[in-house]
């Protein structure tokens, strides 16, 4: 519905739009697929977890069950469709997986090779904190540089690989960004996608009348990367986020029309 209504007003202005779509692709099937891309939704990022026993461990529906099988059925069903749009599929890489994650690049291989519509992202898990900060392993450092390496050679030329930036240039998070802002189904403000159980990430609310209540000293946290340009923090400001003790909304009136 979102999509619909910005890219309705996209034609009428006559401006450039596009939508992607972070998800899991378990309610992603044939019909609801052709309704967000007659939407305008033309770009997706899927993560599976590895194979179908190991992605099962991890990604249960909250009776218990795997979810695998489903989302693999709305991958085999997407590449079926002759509609233009790009799949991300970014495969979770942890220390428990790692030696099985060969197996899910075979079948990704045998799939969908050839169409350049598909492409992998190996993404080793961080400790970005949270309630369950800590009580998980990754990999770091060196050894993550290598399990990494070595997984994307196994992958070989036969799919396309997707990297952060087109043209390998340092990686910087939309959360560093000063122009970025997520907008919670509550009216809350957040500069992460990923990190809502911080009260850090609570940066300020957007009012009915379309004023932005913000709170000058949490965003300010996250634009530190501009400053130090140090790249590690431009890549992910949530990571090493620095406390803060007292905060303040500040209210700017913004026409949103």
């Amino acid at each position: 519905d979102i999509s619909h209504y910005a890219k309705t007003l996209a034609e009428q202005k006559a401006c450039l739009y596009h939508f992607s779509m972070t998800t899991n692709a378990y309610l992603l099937d044939k019909q609801r697929f052709e309704k967000v891309i007659q939407s305008g939704v033309r770009s997706f990022q899927i993560s599976l977890d590895g194979p179908e026993d190991v992605h099962n461990q991890t990604r249960l529906r909250a009776d218990g069950a795997g979810t695998f099988h489903k989302i693999w059925s709305n991958l085999i069903s997407m590449k079926q469709s002759t509609h233009p749009f790009e799949v991300v599929l970014r495969i979770h890489v942890t220390p428990e997986n790692c030696s099985r994650i060969h197996e899910l690049l075979d079948i990704i291989k045998i799939n969908f090779h050839g169409d350049d519509r598909f492409s992998v992202f190996l993404k080793a898990i961080a400790n970005l904190g949270g309630p369950n900060g800590g009580k998980f392993d990754y990999l770091r450092g060196k050894t993550k540089d290598e399990v990494l390496a070595q997984l994307n050679d196994y992958l070989g030329p036969d799919i396309k690989k997707h990297g952060l930036t087109p043209d390998g240039s340092p990686y910087i998070c939309y959360a560093s960004s000063q122009n970025a802002w997520v907008i919670r189904a509550d009216g809350s403000l957040a500069k992460c996608t990923v990190a809502f159980n911080d009260d850090r990430n609570k940066i300020g609310r957007i009012h009915e009348d379309g004023s932005l209540a913000f709170d000058q000293d949490k965003i300010q946290l996250w634009l530190r990367g501009l400053i130090s340009l140090d790249s590690n923090t431009l890549g992910c400001p949530a990571y090493n986020l620095p406390k803060l003790e007292k905060t303040k909304l500040e209210t700017i009136p913004i026409n949103i029309k």
